[in-house]
């Protein structure tokens, strides 16, 4: 995605030719067409409906972070898309009484203090200022669409005695935000990018592990009903990783509001995962 940024090619174009080189590789490589074909992959229909509904709205919500950004305040934008991880956990507990201890609301609250100092930093040094009055309406719509893509993500995770036995979840969940992304590109009428395709075939190689390492840990935590905690210590991670990616790769400064939300995050991360 920075290199993406750094070339200056479309992202949305970007997004959609990757979501269909991970949805082609899912549905050849990865779904069991034995057992779909068979008919022994257990509530069908519900997990289509879920997985759809899921991948479609996390297309939209794709969408709506790169339109929101481009009203300002990039960095004040991006910290709060990633806050919408808190909630799927604040979901776990009101709706499936998951187990929330209070040092899993204080990891919560140090990785969002976390992402929120980064993101300012990186808004206030570049002096992103936005005169469009409805940029914080449409960053928090991006959250609240974030935050529900990833709830409906893991319903399947909570089905009793349950298993994705087709491996139907990531080309579902992909193929609904490509054909979202489709849908964007095709009524704004964008030009084929053939630097964004260079770059959306690696990143779909990498994708396709990533997303079936994410299912298969909302499943795993299913099974001690701690669903809610995956999203967190995921997405915490990666920005942790993306960060010191930044400054040790790319040799972007570590600032000091950089350095505390490393360390927040970490410790949020840690005290979730306990």
């Amino acid at each position: 995605m920075s290199s993406v940024a750094r070339r200056g090619e479309s992202i949305l174009f970007f997004y959609a030719v990757g979501s269909l080189l991970v949805a082609l590789a899912g549905w050849t490589v990865v779904v069991d067409w034995e057992v779909l074909l068979a008919g022994d992959a257990p509530r069908l229909g519900n997990l289509l409906l879920a997985v759809a509904i899921a991948g479609g709205v996390n297309g939209l919500a794709q969408f709506l972070m790169v339109s929101t950004m481009r009203r300002g305040h990039q960095g004040v934008t991006w910290a709060i898309g990633q806050s919408a991880m808190v909630i799927p956990f604040v979901a776990s507990v009101i709706i499936w009484h998951e187990e929330a201890p209070m040092h899993r609301w204080l990891g919560i609250t140090l990785l969002v203090t976390a992402i929120m100092l980064m993101g300012w930093r990186r808004n206030h040094e570049k002096a992103e200022l936005s005169s469009d009055p409805a940029w914080f309406w449409f960053a928090l719509l991006t959250l609240c669409v974030i935050g529900t893509s990833q709830v409906a993500a893991g319903i399947p995770s909570r089905w009793p005695d349950w298993s994705d036995a087709a491996n139907l979840r990531m080309p579902v969940f992909v193929t609904a935000g490509a054909f979202v992304h489709s849908t964007v590109l095709m009524a704004r009428r964008m030009k084929v990018s053939g630097g964004a395709v260079k770059l959306a075939l690696p990143w779909a190689g990498v994708a396709v592990v990533a997303y079936l390492i994410l299912f298969k840990c909302l499943d795993w935590m299913g099974e001690y009903g701690l669903v809610g905690i995956v999203y967190p210590i995921g997405i915490g991670t990666c920005i942790v990783a993306f960060s010191l990616y930044s400054g040790l790769r790319l040799r972007e400064k570590f600032t000091p509001a950089i350095c505390v939300g490393l360390v927040l995050a970490v410790a949020g991360i840690a005290l979730i995962a306990l």
